[in-house]
């Protein structure tokens, strides 16, 4: 690429990060107050805390007392719905000092999505000359929506580029052990999961087994030790009572049910079935030849647009496929055609930013998942074509 190009390249993508902050830091002010940035991990605070304690983490009246305390001025509680492993992650961050807890969690998760950065990077091909391309990626939108929130999103992320980093240099225990992040929301990646298990039992790699095993009972031993009716609680308090089907998510089950029928929660699943028979038929289709550098990316967006519960945090996740065709598009010619996919891109989270600032409800954004998937599978197209023709 001839210098010049470069530089224009460069100046456009400044330029387009700093509209993309302008953008967010005015439409932070005016939708989240002070005391709401970050107002995620004031429900794991808060859970952690009754945990700690001894107490039901789950107990909705008395984590909103705790939010109260801590300067909440929602009125109603924000209960956490992961399931009580995920309060091991939480721990180190729980102390009494709130605010310190606070900075220090949205500290760990930007490294977080930091490491993934740098791994994604390497592991797709890119070199450390062209790193510098991949801070074009801070205009994805869901990742302001997540670090503002201060969701645990991030750790999911590198549950996924762990396992690909150390599958790849054939380690499969640590492969086994970043597995288990994906137990946080196992519904973001439960293709991932399926297909994995098929995996193992055909490599015969039963070391990413142990590995996730051993992470496992660790996570799981933790909350059992403060409470040992943890997970009866989780059940009697979250799992019963069924939410998904009161919140307005951007997903298909939810979409069927507003269409046909609200009261058919049988909507709600319908896509999730379709897309695990699809997967049947994808890896009868790949598995002699399957490698999960190509096919990772491939499973998370099918995972993100047929899951029965998402919200826009969880595309975080598609910064591997993001990341993916980045590399693709700086290793071949900027031609015309791949400007405009870069442009067409930047469109995808501009219409973002005013989907989300401009309506009431994130079902609204369902339409962001299958476009950022259409232009990956047209970068996709661009770069077998250019590799055929070298």
């Amino acid at each position: 690429m001839r210098l010049e190009s470069r530089k224009k390249i460069k100046i456009f993508c400044l330029i387009v990060i700093i509209l993309f902050l302008i953008l967010f830091f005015k439409a932070s002010y005016n939708q989240w107050p002070i005391t709401k940035m970050g107002g995620d991990f004031t429900a794991y605070w808060a859970s952690t805390q009754l945990l700690i304690n001894g107490q039901n983490p789950y107990q909705a009246d008395q984590i909103f007392a705790l939010q109260t305390s801590v300067g909440s001025t929602d009125k109603s509680p924000t209960v956490m719905y992961n399931p009580p492993w995920v309060l091991t992650f939480i721990l180190p961050f729980s102390m009494d000092n709130y605010l310190l807890g606070k900075f220090l969690w949205l500290l760990f998760i930007f490294t977080c999505v930091l490491i993934c950065f740098i791994w994604l990077w390497q592991f797709y091909g890119g070199t450390d000359s062209e790193r510098q391309w991949s801070f074009f990626l801070f205009t994805y939108m869901p990742l302001y929506f997540c670090l503002a929130m201060a969701q645990i999103v991030p750790l999911i992320l590198l549950g996924i580029v762990g396992f690909l980093h150390f599958e790849r240099e054939k380690k499969w225990f640590l492969a086994g052990l970043f597995v288990c992040l994906l137990g946080i929301k196992p519904q973001d990646s439960y293709l991932f999961f399926i297909v994995l298990l098929f995996w193992i039992v055909y490599k015969k790699r039963w070391g990413i087994l142990l590995g996730a095993g051993c992470a496992a009972f660790f996570i799981t031993a933790i909350p059992l030790l403060y409470n040992p009716d943890i997970f009866f609680q989780y059940y009697t308090e979250i799992l019963t009572h069924s939410f998904q089907y009161d919140w307005e998510t951007p997903t298909l089950g939810y979409w069927l049910r507003s269409l046909l029928g609200k009261e058919k929660h049988f909507l709600q699943y319908l896509p999730t079935i379709v897309a695990t028979a699809w997967l049947f038929y994808h890896w009868h289709r790949n598995y002699v030849k399957w490698v999960w550098a190509e096919q990772a990316p491939l499973l998370i967006f099918m995972s993100l647009m047929t899951t029965f519960y998402v919200w826009v945090n969880d595309y975080v996740l598609l910064i591997v496929a993001i990341i993916q065709a980045s590399v693709w598009l700086i290793h071949n010619p900027l031609r015309p055609y791949s400007k405009f996919m870069i442009f067409i891109y930047v469109i995808i989270n501009l219409m973002a930013w005013v989907t989300a600032f401009s309506a009431r409800s994130e079902k609204w954004i369902i339409w962001m998942v299958p476009a950022l998937f259409i232009n990956y599978l047209l970068i996709r197209n661009l770069s077998i074509k250019a590799k055929a023709k070298v």
